[in-house]
């Protein structure tokens, strides 16, 4: 399945060539009615696992924060977990998918909004090019934002499971 969302060429296997960059192998190609249950059901089942590992369930995260790779995947992942809209946030009607920070930039919005705070355990889960996923849980140990620089003073996590059955397809 790794062959449904890719860069064909541009790499170590397929350096840039002209043919290449004339054919517009060096962009992302995706295949998204096969990835669709795929990545639903990876984002699901590793976070699951992540949960058992910590000893949770999705009941006592008090957010799941997931890649905005797009909302039907989001809300697929949200009901098959059981949760509410409001423990599922998101933020991809602002800022579409932005890939690999798509996570980093919606845990920022939510810490200086005042959503995450100390103790909250915190469900992640991803998936992307080249059909890799994986998910963690962690409880938020601080959360504080200076609101002269607007930037996080003092943050913290501390890990209680993570990498769960991460997987390539490569």
């Amino acid at each position: 399945l790794g062959d449904v969302l890719v860069i064909p060429a541009g790499g170590s296997r397929h350096p840039a060539d002209e043919a290449s960059v004339r054919e517009r192998q060096h962009y992302i190609q995706m295949q998204g009615r096969k990835l669709f249950p795929f990545a639903v059901r990876s984002m699901e089942d590793s976070l699951r696992r992540a949960l058992e590992q910590a000893g949770l369930t999705p009941d006592q995260l008090e957010l799941v924060i997931v890649h905005q790779a797009n909302l039907r995947i989001l809300d697929a992942v949200r009901e098959r977990l059981g949760m509410p809209a409001e423990r599922v946030p998101v933020n991809i009607d602002r800022y579409g998918n932005t890939s690999s920070a798509s996570i980093p930039v919606l845990l920022d919005e939510l810490v200086r909004a005042g959503r995450i705070k100390p103790g909250d355990a915190i469900g992640f889960s991803a998936f992307g090019g080249g059909a890799t996923w994986g998910s963690s849980v962690m409880r938020w140990t601080m959360a504080r934002v200076d609101p002269k620089s607007a930037h996080a003073s003092t943050a913290g996590a501390e890990h209680a499971a993570g990498a769960a059955a991460g997987r390539t397809g490569a």
